[in-house]
């Protein structure tokens, strides 16, 4: 049970963390004067981004028997 709300979560928490960066990018661009703010959040979502995968790879790997 735990694997396949796990299987569902990443995959739902890399696409959040891309929209977050698409977005805060957008709005650099336009210059809404928010900058530290902006360049925090696309900080943060890359390291979503980076742990959820390497979660996704781990969890994935335990599960074959190929850890």
């Amino acid at each position: 049970m735990a694997s396949a709300v796990g299987a569902l979560l990443t995959p739902l928490a890399i696409v959040l963390a891309l929209i977050t960066i698409i977005a805060s990018v957008a709005l650099l661009r336009k210059g809404t004067g928010h900058a530290k703010f902006l360049w925090a959040a696309i900080a943060l979502s890359a390291a979503t981004i980076l742990v959820m995968t390497a979660a996704g790879i781990a969890v994935g790997m335990t599960t074959t028997g190929t850890a």
